[in-house]
């Protein structure tokens, strides 16, 4: 993997790195299946997988329309959430208790940060 950081700067260290974390993530799996059942919910992750594609291509596109000026860089980063948030809604992949879930978690990380 690291040889793809050179070939292409930033982006190829970018792609290294979620490689590495794919791999990471179908060893821990496929290791911890002999220990514990070990189950995903498979239409979510391809759901996920693909409104990732595309709020990729969409900031992407975004960034290159706008020749990649740094100072647009919270836009950027707004867009893809936006996007990202958007398409999950509309393939019904987040869930309400999905959401109460996310709510939980972000009262819990506020309490323990005071």
């Amino acid at each position: 993997m690291p040889a793809l950081s050179p070939a292409l700067g930033v982006v190829g260290a970018a792609l290294s790195r979620a490689l590495t974390y794919t791999a990471m993530l179908g060893l821990l799996v496929v290791l911890s299946h002999k220990l514990i059942d070990v189950s995903l919910d498979r239409e979510a992750l391809l759901k996920s997988g693909a409104a990732s594609t595309i709020m990729a291509l969409t900031v992407s596109s975004a960034a290159w329309t706008t020749s990649y000026k740094l100072t647009l860089l919270p836009l950027y980063l707004a867009l893809g959430a936006l996007t990202y948030l958007l398409l999950l809604t509309l393939t019904r992949t987040l869930t309400p208790i999905d959401v109460e879930l996310l709510k939980n978690l972000q009262k819990d990380n506020k309490s323990s940060s005071t």
